[in-house]
């Protein structure tokens, strides 16, 4: 990889949806299968194998961590700036409902509900920003 862009990129550990992989209800549009065999929200989605990718990690809220039951856990809305050559590399393609699971070494559970293209130059953006909420997007 050559230069980066990103300013203290950490390390960012993603479990994408697995569209594949999760049955879906025709009659009732959002509803999947969940393990244990009923059905219910996207939540319960199948997701692929964790993958690893460098990214620029900003989070929106003043606090920084919230109690949760497995101890504190980070607030949960933010941003993380990847680089579109890197996604490229690794033949990776972000989508709304992907989950980060550990971000700099701190394990969170956050759903990316939005993606803007940035760092455009020359007609060609070479920046990505996941916007995510500890809540799935609709939720």
């Amino acid at each position: 990889m050559g230069l980066s862009f990103l300013i203290h990129p950490v390390d960012v550990e993603i479990e994408q949806l697995d569209s594949e992989g999760t049955e879906k209800d025709p009659t009732r549009p959002g509803e999947v299968k969940t393990p244990d065999g009923s059905w219910g929200t996207g939540v319960q989605e199948a997701r692929q194998s964790p993958l690893t990718l460098q990214g620029q990690w900003k989070k929106y809220k003043q606090r920084e961590m919230l109690p949760g039951l497995g101890g504190d856990m980070p607030d949960g809305k933010g941003h993380v700036l990847f680089e579109s050559s890197e996604l490229e590399a690794a033949g990776v393609t972000l989508a709304v409902g992907d989950k980060f699971v550990r971000i700099a070494g701190v394990a969170v559970e956050f759903y990316v509900i939005d993606l803007i293209p940035t760092g455009t130059y020359g007609g060609v953006s070479h920046m990505l920003k996941a916007v995510y909420s500890d809540k799935p997007k609709g939720r």
